[in-house]
């Protein structure tokens, strides 16, 4: 059973704004108009979540970026800031919903693992926690989510090149990657920190 109660009178504040509709990239709506989710809307809702023992995930559709999306009324929108307007209540025009440091898990809707917050603190935690855009907020190496080979094995095929044992092909089909990846290895243009 959730230890988790409503917000007062949860009138979710992106959907109560006159009849006025804002959509933004993906075509997420932001505004609607509407008074508050009915029980089914918030039934329906739970339909799409697994809570662990940590984080609520979100296993229905999501975005390029992992966030949950979900349908209301015929509009879309992000289920995280959702789950945070019925749970912990309106959120200020020009804040965003923020995942805790803790957490920072897209799919997440806890409501405890959400803050409002600024766009500054928003990308402010991009680059503290390596999500951003900019220099050094792409992992490298095994910290790399995509992966494939590791630095045992960029270290193996830097060896079968130093001692010219094969050529880039026949190294590239027993590691099952590119000739162009083994290229880049040995060159030094990928896996450069090794």
């Amino acid at each position: 059973m959730l230890n988790y109660t409503l917000a007062p009178n949860p009138v979710l504040s992106f959907l109560s704004v006159g009849s006025r509709y804002h959509r933004r990239s993906g075509g997420i709506t932001t505004r609607i108009s509407m008074d508050r989710p009915e029980t089914k809307d918030i039934a329906r809702f739970f339909d799409n979540v697994s809570i662990t023992k940590h984080c609520w995930l979100w296993t229905s559709h999501k975005n390029q970026k992992g966030y949950g999306r979900f349908r209301l009324h015929g509009s879309r929108f992000l289920a995280h800031r959702f789950s945070y307007e019925l749970f912990v209540g309106p959120i200020e025009p020009g804040k965003q919903i923020l995942h805790r440091r803790e957490c920072g898990n897209p799919a997440c809707v806890n409501p405890n693992h959400l803050y409002m917050g600024t766009n500054a603190d928003n990308v402010r935690d991009r680059e503290l926690w390596g999500k951003g855009r900019g220099k050094g907020s792409v992992k490298t190496g095994e910290a790399n989510g995509r992966v494939i080979l590791f630095e045992s094995d960029v270290l193996a095929i830097r060896k079968i090149h130093k001692d010219k044992r094969c050529g880039y092909e026949e190294t590239a089909k027993s590691f099952d990657v590119a000739s162009s990846t083994i290229g880049g290895i040995v060159r030094r243009h990928r896996w450069k920190h090794i």
